[in-house]
């Protein structure tokens, strides 16, 4: 029975350590489950009012965070004011890392990562999926009007995966 004693405490604390909470452990809770790179897209957002005239001042830079703790898989696609795909990119995203990406290179966004695009876009929008809902994006119009004064105009957009717990 003393043999016996040890195990059996083993399989009983084994058990109750599988029902502590995962932030008890020290694991970051996102409210949702970490993807892989490997997972299937989602549709996360939508953004009107995509702009890129190919020879003015004004584009569209699309920011992406990532609040995973592995790296995710990005598409972005743009569509003209008739729907049809001017322009789709794919990227990886490192974990808690910052995509910046724009319809053309902006000086004040080194680094940036610039989709290309078929033809102009005067009304379009922008439809971004990942590999999970822990991505989180935001667009906006830069204008600059070489007086090296930047504005941003910031583009409304919708989310169809919502996160448990947020405002968007």
């Amino acid at each position: 029975m003393k043999k016996l004693f040890p195990v059996l405490a083993a399989i009983i604390l084994a058990q109750f350590a599988q029902t502590i909470p995962a932030r008890a452990k020290g694991v970051k809770d996102l409210g949702v489950a970490p993807a892989a790179v490997a997972d299937p897209l989602k549709a996360l957002y939508r953004f009107v009012g995509v702009y890129d005239d190919r020879v003015g001042v004004t584009s569209t830079a699309l920011f992406c965070s990532s609040s995973s703790t592995v790296l995710e898989r990005l598409t972005i696609y743009l569509n003209n004011e008739e729907g049809t795909i001017v322009g789709a990119r794919s990227y990886s995203l490192e974990p808690d890392a910052t995509g910046i990406f724009t319809t053309r290179p902006i000086a004040v966004y080194q680094g940036e990562n610039v989709i290309p695009l078929a033809i102009p876009i005067y009304a379009g929008r922008a439809r971004i999926y990942a590999s999970s809902s822990a991505v989180h994006c935001s667009a906006t119009l830069i204008t600059n009007n070489y007086s090296n004064l930047l504005l941003a105009t910031p583009l409304h957009g919708v989310r169809f995966t919502v996160v448990p717990g947020t405002l968007e």
